[in-house]
């Protein structure tokens, strides 16, 4: 970070923020995690970097997800796939999906936890990204929130493919 501070250079400190902010995030330190990734966007804004605004917006979203505000998630995930729609970056579109549908999973809606794993699932084949393959298999088995009142929660277990 200092270096790239004594460079100037924009693009420098808002990768350096980034990284900061998956630190702090995998830390579970979201305040500080949005702090560093509001930076990075406005950074990236400036830039113009559309691709680094939409995976601030993405990482954003999984920050309020995490803390349980998935409206403010929800909107932030669809930020980052319209821009990555409009970019034409399909790996992208496939992370977005993939927030997407772990937010409403964390909702109990399962018709949308179904669309959404599909779709970034569909994807992710194609690409063969590996890693978002295995989170859509993942999602076949989404725990909800339990409201029986017995101490169990509800596991949603469709086939997506």
């Amino acid at each position: 970070m200092t270096i790239a501070q004594k460079q100037e250079s924009k693009r420098s400190i808002a990768s350096s923020n980034g990284l900061l902010g998956d630190i702090e995030r995998n830390r579970g330190n979201w305040d500080a995690a949005e702090t560093l990734y509001q930076q990075a966007l406005e950074l990236m804004t400036e830039l113009g970097d559309r691709s680094g605004m939409a995976n601030s917006w993405g990482v954003l979203g999984d920050i309020e997800r995490n803390r349980g505000n998935w409206d403010a998630a929800q909107t932030l995930y669809r930020q980052s796939l319209t821009l990555r729609t409009e970019l034409g970056d399909r790996s992208g579109m496939a992370e977005s999906y993939s927030g997407l549908g772990k937010n409403e999973c964390d909702r109990g809606n399962l018709e949308a936890v179904e669309q959404f794993s599909k779709q970034a699932l569909v994807m992710a084949q194609e690409l063969g990204i590996t890693h978002l393959v295995a989170v859509g298999g993942n999602l076949k088995s989404c725990a909800l929130p339990n409201t029986s009142g017995r101490g169990e929660s509800r596991i949603f277990a469709r086939g997506l493919m």
